[in-house]
Protein backbone atom coordinates (compact mmCIF):
# COMPACT_ATOMS: atom_id res chain seq x y z
CA UNK A 1 0.00 0.00 0.00
CA UNK A 2 1.24 3.36 -1.03
CA UNK A 3 0.92 6.49 1.90
CA UNK A 4 -1.56 7.76 -0.31
CA UNK A 5 -3.33 4.82 -0.56
CA UNK A 6 -2.83 4.53 3.27
CA UNK A 7 -4.52 8.27 3.33
CA UNK A 8 -7.59 7.05 2.15
CA UNK A 9 -7.39 3.82 4.86
CA UNK A 10 -6.63 6.50 7.15
CA UNK A 11 -9.77 8.58 6.35
CA UNK A 12 -12.38 6.35 6.39
CA UNK A 13 -11.34 5.35 9.93
CA UNK A 14 -11.53 9.22 10.98
CA UNK A 15 -14.97 9.70 9.05
CA UNK A 16 -16.54 6.66 10.03
CA UNK A 17 -15.39 7.01 13.69
CA UNK A 18 -15.83 10.73 13.89
CA UNK A 19 -15.95 11.06 17.68
CA UNK A 20 -12.39 9.06 18.32
CA UNK A 21 -9.25 10.48 18.39
CA UNK A 22 -7.85 7.89 16.09
CA UNK A 23 -4.40 8.64 14.36
CA UNK A 24 -4.19 12.16 16.13
CA UNK A 25 -0.47 12.97 15.32
CA UNK A 26 1.97 11.94 12.86
CA UNK A 27 3.70 9.30 15.00
CA UNK A 28 0.68 7.54 15.47
CA UNK A 29 0.11 7.83 11.54
CA UNK A 30 3.63 6.85 10.85
CA UNK A 31 2.98 3.60 13.28
CA UNK A 32 -0.18 2.50 11.85
CA UNK A 33 1.22 2.84 8.22
CA UNK A 34 4.37 0.81 9.73
CA UNK A 35 1.82 -2.00 10.81
CA UNK A 36 -0.48 -1.86 8.01
CA UNK A 37 1.45 -0.76 4.63
CA UNK A 38 1.92 -4.36 3.78
CA UNK A 39 -1.05 -5.12 2.98
CA UNK A 40 -2.46 -4.62 -0.39
CA UNK A 41 -4.59 -1.17 -0.84
CA UNK A 42 -7.85 -3.54 -1.88
CA UNK A 43 -8.03 -6.61 0.77
CA UNK A 44 -7.08 -3.52 3.64
CA UNK A 45 -9.84 -1.46 2.19
CA UNK A 46 -12.43 -4.27 1.74
CA UNK A 47 -11.41 -5.76 5.36
CA UNK A 48 -12.02 -2.29 6.64
CA UNK A 49 -15.79 -1.46 4.88
CA UNK A 50 -16.62 -5.21 6.50
CA UNK A 51 -15.08 -4.00 10.34
CA UNK A 52 -16.93 -0.34 9.64
CA UNK A 53 -20.22 -2.30 9.31
CA UNK A 54 -20.11 -4.46 11.77
CA UNK A 55 -18.30 -2.98 14.80
CA UNK A 56 -19.46 0.24 17.22
CA UNK A 57 -16.08 1.50 17.80
CA UNK A 58 -13.05 1.86 15.95
CA UNK A 59 -11.28 -0.95 14.61
CA UNK A 60 -7.54 -1.55 16.21
CA UNK A 61 -4.64 -2.72 14.06
CA UNK A 62 -4.80 -6.24 15.23
CA UNK A 63 -8.18 -6.14 14.47
CA UNK A 64 -7.43 -5.24 10.58
CA UNK A 65 -4.52 -7.48 10.36
CA UNK A 66 -6.08 -10.50 11.54
CA UNK A 67 -9.43 -9.37 8.76
CA UNK A 68 -7.09 -8.70 5.79
CA UNK A 69 -5.52 -12.31 7.27
CA UNK A 70 -8.89 -14.16 6.49
CA UNK A 71 -9.11 -12.49 3.21
CA UNK A 72 -5.82 -13.66 1.78
CA UNK A 73 -6.08 -16.81 3.03
CA UNK A 74 -9.66 -18.16 2.62
CA UNK A 75 -9.35 -21.58 2.47
CA UNK A 76 -8.15 -21.66 6.10
CA UNK A 77 -10.52 -23.95 8.57
CA UNK A 78 -12.14 -21.72 11.26
CA UNK A 79 -11.41 -23.54 14.74
CA UNK A 80 -14.97 -25.45 14.42
CA UNK A 81 -14.24 -26.95 11.37
CA UNK A 82 -11.00 -28.21 12.47
CA UNK A 83 -12.46 -28.89 15.62
CA UNK A 84 -14.80 -31.61 13.56
CA UNK A 85 -11.76 -32.54 11.56
CA UNK A 86 -10.21 -33.77 14.97
CA UNK A 87 -13.23 -35.46 16.22
CA UNK A 88 -13.58 -37.67 12.79
CA UNK A 89 -10.14 -38.41 13.45
CA UNK A 90 -10.28 -39.71 16.77
CA UNK A 91 -13.36 -41.69 15.95
CA UNK A 92 -11.65 -42.93 12.62
CA UNK A 93 -8.20 -44.21 14.21
CA UNK A 94 -8.89 -43.92 17.86
CA UNK A 95 -5.41 -43.65 20.80
CA UNK A 96 -3.93 -46.39 19.02
CA UNK A 97 -3.41 -45.38 15.85
CA UNK A 98 -2.14 -41.68 16.32
CA UNK A 99 0.48 -41.03 13.98
CA UNK A 100 -1.85 -42.42 11.30
CA UNK A 101 -4.94 -39.62 12.66
CA UNK A 102 -2.45 -36.46 12.93
CA UNK A 103 -1.52 -37.44 9.11
CA UNK A 104 -4.82 -37.33 8.44
CA UNK A 105 -5.31 -33.80 9.22
CA UNK A 106 -4.54 -31.08 7.37
CA UNK A 107 -1.77 -28.37 8.21
CA UNK A 108 -2.85 -26.01 11.03
CA UNK A 109 -5.29 -27.92 12.60
CA UNK A 110 -2.43 -30.65 12.73
CA UNK A 111 -0.01 -28.29 14.01
CA UNK A 112 -2.40 -27.36 16.74
CA UNK A 113 -3.44 -31.03 17.67
CA UNK A 114 0.11 -32.00 17.81
CA UNK A 115 0.35 -29.05 20.06
CA UNK A 116 -1.83 -30.44 22.11
CA UNK A 117 -1.24 -33.68 21.62
CA UNK A 118 -3.56 -36.78 19.60
CA UNK A 119 -3.40 -38.97 22.83
CA UNK A 120 -4.49 -36.40 25.29
CA UNK A 121 -7.55 -35.44 23.07
CA UNK A 122 -8.45 -38.97 23.06
CA UNK A 123 -8.47 -39.26 26.44
CA UNK A 124 -9.31 -36.30 27.68
CA UNK A 125 -12.22 -36.50 29.95
CA UNK A 126 -13.59 -33.00 29.34
CA UNK A 127 -14.42 -32.09 25.86
CA UNK A 128 -15.78 -28.79 26.09
CA UNK A 129 -12.29 -27.80 27.90
CA UNK A 130 -10.72 -29.52 24.86
CA UNK A 131 -12.50 -27.84 22.22
CA UNK A 132 -11.78 -24.45 23.85
CA UNK A 133 -8.39 -25.13 24.15
CA UNK A 134 -8.39 -26.10 20.66
CA UNK A 135 -9.77 -23.12 19.66
CA UNK A 136 -7.28 -21.24 21.56
CA UNK A 137 -4.71 -22.90 19.97
CA UNK A 138 -5.77 -22.63 16.35
CA UNK A 139 -6.29 -18.94 16.85
CA UNK A 140 -2.62 -18.54 18.47
CA UNK A 141 -1.62 -20.08 15.01
CA UNK A 142 -3.71 -18.28 13.00
CA UNK A 143 -2.15 -14.92 14.96
CA UNK A 144 1.28 -16.34 14.24
CA UNK A 145 1.29 -17.11 10.77
CA UNK A 146 -0.17 -13.33 9.41
CA UNK A 147 1.99 -11.73 11.81
CA UNK A 148 4.97 -13.84 10.45
CA UNK A 149 3.45 -13.19 7.22
CA UNK A 150 3.53 -9.46 7.81
CA UNK A 151 6.83 -8.82 9.22
CA UNK A 152 8.58 -11.03 6.18
CA UNK A 153 6.96 -9.08 3.63
CA UNK A 154 8.06 -6.01 5.61
CA UNK A 155 11.18 -6.75 5.89
CA UNK A 156 11.65 -8.22 2.18
CA UNK A 157 10.09 -5.03 0.99
CA UNK A 158 12.85 -3.14 3.17
CA UNK A 159 16.14 -4.92 2.19
CA UNK A 160 15.46 -5.99 -1.48
CA UNK A 161 12.81 -3.93 -2.97
CA UNK A 162 11.09 -6.91 -4.76
CA UNK A 163 8.86 -9.14 -2.69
Amino acid sequence: MTPSEFDLIRAAIKSAYPTFNIMPDKYSIQLWYRMLGDIEFKICETALQELIATQTYPPQIAEIRAKCAEYMSPGMKDAGEAWGDVQRAIQKYGYYRSDEAIQSLSGPTREAVERMGFRELCLGDNPVANRAHFSRSMMRLFNESSTREGFQSRSCKKEQNIC
